[in-house]
């Protein structure tokens, strides 16, 4: 009286930097969560009756650090370009070479995360109505979907420092320090959807086909 199918997929993976935070309050590092669940029954209810199920359902979580640019400052910035801390515990930074410092984007600036779920569902009874006149059938189905993506985003700000040398007319070496940011331990969240999807279908057919010898006769009514 049952058929059924089961499958479940579950994947966790890594991006390629860590989490470096010190902040416990968000995370930073780069993870790719997605759980896939896909089931199909038949079933018999009666000798004359039938009923189908399906469901599919997705989630996926993905995480990272709160940049945009990181990529093109890994691939441009010289590594001796200044310090990545200073004595302070303040990140390096320069006036020559502009953007930020690539450490302070992944340990200070915030998370970003998108969440996306997802079910398709479907649910179909089928009577067969011989009773009635032979070859005569009557079916229901409807179905849902649902998919959805939000985002929670995590931001702060971070100080740091520009060091600047000249040579006075003296000869002597003058260092300028310029402080950039305000190092706020204030986070600021954010939160809403990408994008909402839903639809319901309802369908009904009533169908009949019908042989005669070497001919044949069919109808059918349908609702959608």
């Amino acid at each position: 009286k049952f058929r059924y199918y089961t499958v479940a997929d579950y994947m966790y993976d890594t991006g390629l930097f860590k989490n470096t935070v010190t902040d416990d309050r968000y995370r930073t590092d780069n993870t790719d969560i997605r759980l896939n669940l896909r089931t199909n029954m038949d079933v018999a209810l009666t000798k004359t009756t039938t009923m189908k199920l399906g469901v599919l359902a997705k989630f996926q979580e993905y995480n990272q650090a709160q940049f945009s640019n990181i990529y093109s400052v890994l691939h441009t910035l010289p590594a001796v370009a200044y310090p990545v801390r200073h004595s302070n515990g303040m990140y390096g930074a320069s006036s020559i070479f502009t953007g930020d410092n690539p450490v302070a984007m992944l340990m200070d600036s915030g998370s970003r995360k998108l969440i996306t779920g997802a079910m398709n569902a479907n649910l179909s009874l089928c009577q067969n109505l011989d009773i009635v006149t032979e070859g005569l059938t009557a079916e229901i189905a409807a179905s849902f979907d649902d998919i959805g993506t939000m985002y929670e985003t995590i931001s702060k700000s971070y100080m740091s420092r520009e060091l600047s040398s000249s040579i006075a007319e003296d000869g002597t070496l003058v260092t300028l320090r310029n402080d950039v940011g305000d190092g706020s331990k204030v986070l600021k969240q954010g939160s809403g959807f990408y994008s909402l999807y839903m639809r319901f279908d309802l369908n009904a057919r009533l169908m009949w086909n019908r042989k005669y010898d070497k001919h044949g006769l069919s109808a059918a009514a349908i609702y959608d």
